[in-house]
């Protein structure tokens, strides 16, 4: 795979920081969390730079990724070019009509990191998630941002509509048919920084600040905390994991 091509000003460059592309520890724990609820046939939304992508094809790479941004599609046809069953399309999922694109495809699993939080109606997005793993029973991977009182600056820039509990993604989830087989908070140790980052000192998500927290984050926290996540399920999080499956008798 070839090093990753960003854009100078892609469409969508402002939802994040501009060192978080290159959070390799931190990428690399959140596909561990998911790995084992993979498929074979998958279904990306929102994929962005496809990041999280790189630690995903390698075994698994019948891929379609898919966003909003006709420059972030342009980058992932440009960094997985020589991955010969990935496919990069640009897909509005909040339009009905270019879902309808999706449905003949048997995808088995979808994944959807940082994405519904986006959404003004995130019922009807995961509604559309549920209809298009419907046939092969399929199962969705979220991770979306967690508790509403975090919510400040960085939100407002991202352009994120909430935040999420794990009592109200579930929720949700099973309104529209899903099966919760994996609920929890995620990157215990993100929250207090993200909380002044975000609510005290109001920053902006490209500041040269949060920047080196991102990288002093990824070097020597995420090794620690991965190993102590992986041994407790906590009460609080930075992010919400979640995979659930279409419900069946």
């Amino acid at each position: 795979m070839s090093k990753i091509f960003i854009p100078k000003r892609a469409s969508g460059s402002s939802t994040m920081s501009p060192a978080l592309p290159g959070a390799k520890n931190y990428f690399q724990w959140i596909v561990s969390e998911i790995e084992p609820y993979l498929g074979t046939h998958i279904l990306d939304i929102g994929s962005g730079y496809g990041i999280h992508l790189e630690y995903i094809l390698p075994q698994h790479p019948h891929i379609t990724a898919t966003d909003l941004s006709f420059e972030s599609v342009q980058a992932l046809r440009q960094k997985f070019y020589a991955c010969s069953a990935f496919e990069a399309r640009q897909i509005d999922f909040e339009k009905a009509s270019d879902c309808e694109s999706l449905l003949t495809h048997r995808f088995d699993t979808i994944i959807c990191f940082n994405v519904l939080e986006h959404l003004q109606d995130d019922i009807a997005a995961l509604r559309q998630m549920h209809e298009i793993l419907q046939q092969q029973r399929g199962i969705v991977l979220l991770m979306v941002p967690a508790h509403q009182w975090l919510y400040g600056s960085m939100d407002r820039q991202a352009g994120h509509f909430r935040r999420y509990t794990t009592t109200s993604l579930g929720s949700k989830l099973q309104k529209v048919g899903f099966e919760i087989l994996y609920l929890r908070y995620f990157n215990a140790f993100g929250v207090l920084p993200w909380f002044i980052n975000n609510r005290i000192f109001n920053k902006e998500l490209d500041g040269s600040g949060v920047d080196l927290q991102i990288k002093i984050f990824d070097t020597y926290i995420v090794p620690v905390i991965r190993r102590l996540e992986s041994r407790m399920k906590l009460p609080i999080g930075q992010s919400i994991i979640s995979v659930a499956r279409v419900y069946h008798d």
